[in-house]
């Protein structure tokens, strides 16, 4: 009796693990300010485990990273990422010169020098950016624009001096989450870096694709752009992507680029498609 019960529960485990799934869902990050412009939010991210499943065909949805600021004037924000019934936000375009704060979104953009205005996240899939540097009349104070939130951290605040190339310590981008749900742990949904009047001053990007000094965020990360320097334009958003694994070896669903790892079956979204689930 005691050999019979301990196999059903075996067999109620194996059939439960079968039919639930693990998802990561990461929106497109927001696009870097211009002219001491705000790092770019990242784009929000979602992960569950353990998701009942039934089978059915269901749309996958990958939003693209936002554009990056050409004039005086927050950089767009990240396109939304949805999977089920999740849906991941996109990232806070940056604020651009003079006093234009950061967007909210996924993770909040960061705002240019002379803003005290934080953008916020979203509760549960990313952090706000930060605030900006003091400005001033003197060009070598280095005056400067915050940087933009990532899934695990708010963007640094931005400074009126203090900077360095590539800082990590003044108008850094907010460091993504460290996931592994598809054989390898690596971070997503970094924050871009905040810049200043000096364009070889910049805070570097956040951990997870997060753009710097004008440079794009990491595509299919969701990191935000990087903001840039005086009348430079601000650095894309990088797209997101969603993820989704099952249990086992054998094949039991179509759909995006197919891997095993771990012991697992990985579905990688890297653009829209439909995930079909025959169970």
């Amino acid at each position: 009796m005691n050999i019979k019960t301990l196999s059903n529960s075996r067999i109620n485990a194996t059939n439960a693990a079968a039919n639930t799934i693990d998802i990561l869902v990461v929106a497109g990050g927001g696009g870097g300010g211009y002219d001491v412009g705000g790092g770019g939010g990242a784009g929000g991210l979602i992960y569950v485990t353990n998701f009942p499943i039934t089978a059915a065909s269901y749309t996958i949805t990958v939003g693209g990273g936002g554009n990056g600021a050409s004039s005086g004037v927050v950089g767009s924000n990240g396109s939304n990422s949805s999977a089920f019934s999740y849906i991941a936000i996109g990232g806070g375009g940056g604020g651009s010169w003079s006093g234009v704060s950061g967007a909210s979104g996924g993770s909040g953009g960061g705002t240019t020098s002379n803003t005290s205005t934080t953008a916020a996240g979203t509760a549960g899939q990313g952090n706000a950016g930060g605030t900006g540097g003091n400005n001033s009349s003197n060009i070598n104070n280095y005056s400067g624009a915050s940087g933009g939130g990532g899934a695990g951290a708010a963007g640094g605040n931005g400074a009126s001096s203090g900077w360095s190339a590539g800082s990590t310590t003044i108008g850094y981008g907010g460091d993504g989450r460290l996931i592994n749900i598809d054989g390898t742990s690596r971070y997503y949904a970094g924050g871009g870096g905040g810049t200043s009047d000096a364009s070889t001053y910049y805070g570097v990007g956040g951990q997870g694709g997060g753009g710097q000094n004008g440079g794009a965020g990491t595509i299919n990360t969701g990191g935000g752009g990087g903001g840039c320097g005086i009348q430079s334009v601000g650095g894309n958003g990088g797209s997101g992507i969603v993820i989704i694994r099952y249990y086992g070896l054998t094949i039991k669903a179509s759909g995006g680029t197919i891997t095993n790892a771990n012991g697992y079956t990985v579905h990688t979204f890297t653009s829209s498609g439909t995930f079909t689930y025959t169970g």
